[in-house]
């Protein structure tokens, strides 16, 4: 069963998923969004569904709200982005997910910022494998990946922490 449930998500990764405009934002046209749920049964989620440069992620309990919808937009063979399914963005951009400090730093906070407008090091992700599990690590990193920082309590800040085969970075399903 965790065979098939990590092929999936592999196949779901790899495959170049397009974006539609959803909500206020701009984005792009074609495929879905949905939650990004993590190994704790927490999803990604935008504190107070405001999506505003600098909103500093969380983990929340799954429930469906605007602020955990999100598209996983492949940038390449091997790079993507993780944009936000909707923007309050005075300037109609589209927001992602950002490695706020920049480089491979433990605590580093993942934030949203708009996607035209950060660095692709910051906003590029790649998926990597530790033991079973499935887990999302910035471009520049080596060593870090998103972790629920503080446990597996909702309103855990999402940050970098070294990469491992935990419930805080295990990916158990992304948007199809």
């Amino acid at each position: 069963m965790m065979f098939k449930r990590m092929a999936k998500i592999a196949t779901v990764a790899a495959a170049a998923l397009v974006a539609v405009t959803v909500g206020s934002g701009s984005a792009h046209a074609g495929s879905s969004w949905g939650p990004i749920k993590f190994g704790n049964g927490l999803c990604l989620d935008v504190p107070g569904s405001h999506f505003t440069d600098g909103a500093q992620l969380q983990f929340w309990g799954c429930n469906g709200t605007q602020a955990q919808q999100w598209w996983i937009w492949q940038e390449d063979s091997t790079h993507f982005e993780i944009q936000a399914a909707w923007s309050d963005d005075p300037q109609k951009r589209v927001m992602c997910v950002n490695n706020w400090e920049g480089g491979d730093t433990t605590g580093n906070h993942m934030a949203l910022y708009p996607c035209s407008a950060g660095s692709a090091n910051d906003t590029y992700f790649n998926w990597v494998f530790k033991g079973n599990g499935l887990q999302v690590q910035p471009k520049v990193a080596s060593i870090n990946c998103i972790n629920s920082w503080g446990g597996l309590v909702q309103g855990a800040q999402a940050r970098l922490y070294p990469c491992a085969d935990v419930q805080e970075e295990d990916v158990l399903s992304l948007p199809l």
